[in-house]
């Protein structure tokens, strides 16, 4: 009898939603911890995805703190005492990306479009670093178009437009650092 994933993975996914959405009672999604290793993947991709969504910041892989010798089969485990450690560090980082999705999402919906000095978005970004849950990138910056219209330069416009978004992206990533240091 074949085994449907799909519904495995319906509670997180409602939970994760109703705490994006401020359904849940506190600034924590309250899901149960994922039975399955493939559930757990599900939700971390999840949350990759809610993080990625947000357009403030590139979003890497999930931290890893592992011993060198626990992933020298390329990058992955090599035997049952690699797996369980990996196992338990997964489960653990997963945990706390959770949390930070939890705290991002509505941090991030707060944001006013004013932009925050340089000095605090560098800050924020270094901060947001050395919480070493995801591998934290550069800022998404938009960049307008020339236009032939504008003798093949960017229109005041889109100059005006790309300002906003990028103004917006460095205000979400200052509020997303204050959250994620409330919750440490």
């Amino acid at each position: 009898m074949a085994h449907d994933v799909r519904w495995n993975l319906a509670a997180p996914v409602v939970a994760i939603g109703l705490a994006a959405a401020g359904c849940v009672g506190s600034t924590q999604a309250q899901v149960a911890a994922p039975a399955t290793s493939a559930e757990l993947e599900a939700q971390i991709e999840t949350d990759l995805a809610s993080l990625r969504s947000l357009e403030a910041f590139e979003v890497g892989r999930l931290v890893m703190h592992l011993p060198e010798q626990a992933t020298a089969c390329y990058g992955l485990p090599c035997n049952d005492q690699d797996r369980a450690l990996w196992d338990s560090e997964r489960q653990a980082q997963g945990e706390r990306l959770h949390d930070l999705v939890a705290r991002a999402l509505p941090a991030a919906s707060h944001v006013a479009g004013t932009a925050p000095d340089e000095a605090t978005v560098s800050a924020a970004v270094e901060s947001l670093r050395s919480l070493e849950i995801v591998e934290v990138g550069a800022l998404v910056q938009t960049t307008p178009a020339n236009s032939p219209e504008c003798y093949n330069l960017p229109c005041p416009a889109d100059r005006a437009a790309a300002d906003a978004a990028n103004a917006r992206a460095e205000a979400v990533v200052v509020a997303i650092d204050v959250a994620a240091r409330q919750g440490s």
